[in-house]
């Protein structure tokens, strides 16, 4: 604008959120200077303008002790800290935030055969922006039935790696970042998925929505059950019903083997704010602009006003590299994303992946449907009311002392004690105890590693932080008195394993197999590594194996065994290399199929019972990696014929051609040694013939000379 006849600058100045719950105002200085390039301009030189003085009221204090979890069978609580218990099947919408957009659905189904009207968790899928990350452990959604994958599936589908950070908290817990500064931790324990919490950011207030309820800015309760399409509703059934995905709604589900989102033409939507927040992720790198700008070329200054930063896209991994990950190929036009529905939108390659997982399509019981939800009426097992919330709450206070945390967290314990009576209900035994105590600690350490103070505030003794001292009594079951609780995670003493260090390493890996029964065609993978799935509660995995041959003959095996250590990829998932370096091949075949002879350990030592990875081609024989057997097919034996025929043949005109080669060369050979004498031959006539001429011409020569002379001279030569 114009004030007087001179031009005023406005400089915008924005900090940005840290995440953490300040414990006194950021601030910081904006110094400005000038230059001088003209003459008439030289009055400003050395000009001193003040430093001007920048606080940045924390935003971050809106989402303080505000966490929604949905645990167990399962009991929620809303942003707001509204709690109802929910025990319907199938798809639901826990978190939605449009800004990005962001997604967070979760699976319910039957807990276990026998819980009518209990439902617990088998399912988590995360949608940021393009990108897709899912956990699952169910292969069918039942009221009334359990169906559990044998080996869950965890894979991410990216499109852009800044989508989401992905980090493992311990080896049943992730924790994924939204690029807004959102956390969703993951706990799965047994087959299930045991809590969901999450986390909001700054940018939910007011935004967000789903099971988790709207995150209003005075944490107001009353509007918590937003409908999906109605606003706000007093009926708690209406409300969650609204957030279900039922199986018209195909935009929607995210548990497809390639969700519709991710073949459509996509979006960012820019957040409403001046300045539009970067999504490169929440937090700012530090950054300094070295070239000075007008300010009609830079009227903006993005601050990052604290002295901790946070996961910069710039300097770490957004993704852990140890998760299977499939990045498609993402056309980008500024900030729009298209693709085509065809598959070729994908990278593929005519030799898949040795990564590939086996998908098993998610399908629904005929039951999902059913009006027919009977919930627990009673105690069962000698259980009361009484003595079950006398057990719950003795267990939640030992295990998570109220004093070491109350300071810094509001929590309310009766809440879960209130959830932990209704699982007994269900179960009519204790088993879900232990995933209350964790839900319960993992919205604890949530809290406390967003409050600055105790970071950086020491304990009256020593260098320990208040933030170190409380978390060191947030392991599940102290560790067992068998490691080290150190920020709320077991470092477990040696020969011990496991979130609580309760297994102990020398017993090898549970529940383990092979992908498509122990085989592998060279047809359509590489066949250069295989995953082996079971249960890996250590995250060193040593594996021995040893190479075979199939023969007509049997099995012949071609190196002794080899020892080393897998590559851990999660709780249920290794990988082991297949090639060996030094073994010996049968020369009966150079068709047979070979394999190798696998078995796992958790300390090199003890190792579990082997089994068999066959490498062949499907199209030359059938194989069974069980019986370790494999047939050839008759398109197979008849190929080998002909290649037979055709080595035969080819030999053959080998053969030929070289005998004819040295035929040839004796040809050659016979030719210059009878060419030789014949010229030696010749030579040595004409040298006679030569010879016996000019003895002739000599004579002759010296006749003719006689005749010349006088008788005189004649005399004189005598």
């Amino acid at each position: 604008m114009t004030d007087s006849g001179k031009n005023v600058k406005n400089l915008e100045v924005y900090g940005f959120s840290d995440g953490l719950y300040n414990y006194r105002d950021r601030s910081t200085y904006i110094s400005m200077y000038t230059t001088s390039v003209s003459t008439p301009n030289a009055v400003w030189q050395n000009f001193n303008i003040r430093d001007i003085k920048v606080t940045v009221k924390d935003g971050d204090a809106l989402v303080k002790n505000r966490c929604c979890r949905s645990y167990n069978d399962p009991h929620i609580t809303t942003f707001d800290g509204k709690t109802y218990h929910y025990h319907e099947v199938g798809e639901f919408v826990m978190y939605r935030n449009d800004k990005g957009p962001y997604w967070v659905h979760a699976l319910f189904t039957n807990c276990n055969d026998g819980f009518p009207g209990a439902a617990c968790h088998c399912g988590v899928a995360i949608r940021s922006r393009n990108s897709l990350f899912v956990l699952r452990t169910c292969q069918t959604i039942s009221r009334s039935k359990r169906y559990s994958l044998k080996t869950p599936l965890v894979y991410i589908k990216q499109c852009d790696p800044s989508d989401m950070f992905i980090q493992p908290l311990s080896i049943t817990k992730y924790k994924v970042t939204l690029p807004i500064g959102t956390e969703i931790i993951i706990t799965f324990q047994r087959l299930f998925i045991s809590s969901i919490i999450i986390k909001p950011s700054y940018h939910d207030i007011n935004m967000a929505k789903g099971l988790c309820g709207f995150p209003s800015t005075t944490k107001d309760t009353t509007d918590d059950f937003m409908h999906r399409y109605y606003g706000v509703v007093q009926n708690q059934r209406t409300f969650a019903d609204s957030w279900r995905i039922n199986d018209t709604m195909v935009n929607e589900q995210l548990f497809f083997q390639i969700p519709i989102f991710l073949t459509e033409n996509f979006k960012v939507t820019e957040i409403n704010q001046t300045p539009p927040l970067t999504l490169d992720h929440f937090c700012v790198c530090g950054k300094k602009e070295t070239n000075p700008l007008s300010l009609d070329d830079l009227n903006t200054a993005q601050c990052q006003l604290t002295s901790t930063t946070d996961y910069c896209v710039e300097s770490s991994a957004t993704i852990d590299s140890r998760l299977p990950t499939e990045s498609l190929n993402c056309l980008a036009s500024g900030r729009i994303r298209k693709r085509s529905v065809s598959s070729k939108s994908f990278n593929r390659r005519s030799i898949e992946s040795d990564d590939g997982l086996e998908f098993h399509p998610l399908t629904y019981d005929d039951d999902v449907y059913s009006e027919n939800l009977t919930a627990p009426a009673a105690f069962k097992n000698s259980w009361t009311e009484e003595n079950a919330t006398n057990t719950c709450r003795e267990s939640i206070q030992n295990a998570l002392p109220s004093h070491i945390y109350s300071e810094y967290v509001e929590l309310s314990e009766d809440e879960f004690v209130e959830s932990c009576v209704l699982d007994i209900m269900a179960t009519g035994d204790t088993t879900y105890i232990v995933d209350t105590i964790d839900a319960m600690a993992t919205i604890i350490l949530v809290e406390l590693s967003r409050n600055e103070y105790i970071h950086i505030k020491n304990m009256t003794e020593g260098n320990q932080t208040v933030l170190d001292y409380i978390t060191g009594f947030l392991c599940p079951n102290n560790c067992n008195d068998n490691g080290n609780c150190v920020s709320g995670v077991c470092a477990c003493y040696k020969g011990y394993m496991g979130d609580s260090c309760a297994e102990q390493t020398s017993s090898p890996p549970s529940d383990t197999s092979l992908p498509n029964d122990g085989l592998c065609s060279i047809s359509t993978k590489s066949c250069i590594t295989t995953n082996v799935y079971g249960n890996f509660q250590s995250t060193t995995v040593w594996y021995k194996k040893r190479s075979f041959q199939i023969t007509e003959n049997g099995t012949v095996y071609t190196s002794g065994n080899e020892t080393a250590t897998a590559e851990y990829r999660h709780l249920f998932m290794v990988t082991v290399p297949l090639k060996i370096s030094r073994r010996k091949r049968s020369t009966e075949s150079m068709h047979s199929p070979e394999g190798y002879e696998i078995s796992l350990s958790n300390d090199g030592s003890n190792f579990g019972e082997s089994f068999n990875m066959i490498v062949y081609d499907e199209n030359c024989f059938t194989c069974n990696s069980t019986s370790v057997t494999c047939v050839a097919l008759e398109r197979c034996k008849q190929s080998n014929k002909d290649d037979n025929n055709k080595i035969y043949v080819t030999i053959g005109v080998a053969l030929g051609v070289v005998l004819a080669i040295i035929l040839i060369v004796l040809v050659v050979i016979i030719y210059r040694v009878k060419h030789t004498k014949s010229l030696k031959r010749i030579n040595a006539e004409k040298e006679e013939k030569n010879g016996r001429q000019s003895m002739f011409e000599k004579l002759e020569n010296h006749a003719d000379e006689n005749r010349s002379r006088t008788p005189v001279e004649l005399f004189k030569v005598k």
